[in-house]
């Protein structure tokens, strides 16, 4: 209980009241074991809502691990988000860029944790390097799969690459960021997508809606499979 209570004070409180709505609001589709689109506008923290409501689930004990795919220009601040709001999370980033700067990322996460609970010994997140060599990435997949606390941030070229490896275990979260680039139906990233094992799937997008019902129709499709039929055929 004193646990609960610390992390509410440091995590739930100090979110703003839309924010914690929200996360109110992943618990319900949690409960009911569906997914959702989080379509709030640029700015307003959909990371830091995301990474407030995967730190309730590690805290309650219904954690599994999960993934976040994301463009490459955002990997570092998924990063530093998740070791502000979600510090007992092991972050393992899948991405070339990343190697040979893991370092730097943790002291900069360590300072902008200094800097938000003004303490020096906070529950620091660990970030990994991401490996050389293609077996080693394999490895890294499978030991984020493997730990109880662990999330793979990569991006959606990669999520492709490691298919086989990513596809054949269930996941607790998937998360799309920028998640209007599985919008065409058809593409290859977007039936990836829809394949990876998990009831929980979430979007984030800042627009969600593009050009075409057909493309919202498949948004929908990957948060909540079926629910709106199948896509006509276009001829």
């Amino acid at each position: 209980l004193l646990s609960w209570w610390s992390l509410r004070c440091k995590v739930y409180e100090r979110l703003f009241e839309y924010q914690k709505t929200a996360v109110k609001w992943l618990w319900e589709l949690h409960c009911q074991r569906t997914g959702g689109i989080i379509g709030d506008e640029m700015g307003l923290g959909k990371t830091v809502q995301i990474a407030a409501f995967l730190t309730a689930l590690q805290h309650s004990g219904l954690y599994l691990p999960s993934i976040v795919v994301c463009p490459a220009t955002v990997l570092q601040q998924w990063s530093n988000e998740l070791g502000i709001w979600s510090p007992a999370l092991e972050v393992s980033i899948l991405h070339s860029s990343i190697v040979g700067h893991a370092k730097a990322m943790e002291e900069e996460v360590e300072e902008l944790l200094k800097f938000e609970d003004g303490e020096t010994d906070v529950a620091k997140r660990k970030t990994k390097k991401k490996p050389r060599s293609e077996e080693a990435q394999k490895e890294l997949i499978r030991n984020v799969r493997g730990s109880s606390d662990g999330i793979l941030v990569t991006t959606y070229e990669h999520l492709r690459k490691f298919r086989m490896e990513i596809l054949g275990k269930k996941w607790g979260y998937v998360i799309l960021d920028e998640g209007h680039k599985i919008r065409n139906p058809d593409a290859d990233i977007t039936m990836v997508c829809k394949q990876v094992k998990t009831e929980h799937r979430l979007i984030m997008s800042g627009s969600p809606i593009q050009n075409r019902l057909s493309e919202l129709w498949s948004l929908f499709d990957f948060v909540f499979p079926g629910k709106l039929g199948t896509l006509p055929v276009r001829k």
